[in-house]
């Protein structure tokens, strides 16, 4: 089964799987990027990456999983599967990042490493913020190249505004502020929240994000 357990897999065996397999999909949920890597978990699996051999009726185990993780709230999406490999059979549980959370069964959790642990309340605001539209929608560029958009108003004499444009690439974004930093530059800038506006570049299909110049 490859490589260890990290922020994107987690593996339990089949005899305490039922302990926090639920807090596990919660937390890929509520930490995974909305595009990119997905978190799975892997029911049937040692630590060690070993399929156990078992007679366990894995379908019947699939379904009993499939009725635990309906006490999460909102519900969170996901994809089961059984598969089967030379070594054996063990169950796959996808889930993708969600936009639609939190996501909770009891408290808020959140991947930390190959950990799963309670969320702080810096963690709890983050995990909140994705939830928020201008979030989100920048959150989907996070490490990737958009362009920034940096507007002057123009001179008394003259009417209408004028801007500036730049390549950057989107660092992170919280209810207040939204860092980027610019290409070949280690120092990310930050600008307020409120004073973003989004919008497309149809020749690069990338986000825009317009600040207003002081």
């Amino acid at each position: 089964m490859g490589a260890g357990e990290d922020s994107f897999v987690e593996r339990k065996s089949l005899g305490d799987w039922k302990k926090d397999a639920v807090k596990t999909c919660v937390a890929f949920a509520n930490s995974c990027p909305f595009e990119g890597p997905p978190g799975l978990l892997c029911i049937g699996v040692k630590d060690d990456g070993v399929i156990e051999t078992s007679q366990q009726d894995l379908d019947t185990l699939q379904k009993t999983f499939e009725r635990e993780l309906e006490e999460a709230y909102p519900p969170i999406p996901h994809h089961t599967r059984i598969v089967s490999a030379s070594e054996g059979k063990f169950v796959a549980v996808i889930v993708p990042g969600s936009s639609q959370g939190p996501h909770f069964s009891g408290p808020a959790y959140v991947r930390n490493g190959s950990k799963t642990v309670k969320a702080s309340a810096e963690q709890f605001e983050k995990v909140i913020d994705r939830r928020e539209r201008k979030v989100r929608e920048i959150l989907k560029w996070q490490n990737k190249r958009v362009k920034l958009v940096r507007v002057w108003a123009a001179p008394n004499n003259l009417s209408g505004r004028i801007a500036g444009y730049a390549d950057v690439v989107v660092m992170d974004c919280d209810s207040f502020v939204v860092k980027l930093k610019a290409m070949g530059s280690d120092q990310p800038v930050s600008f307020p929240l409120d004073h973003v506006v989004l919008g497309h570049d149809p020749q690069t299909s990338s986000l825009t994000i317009e600040v207003p110049q002081d």
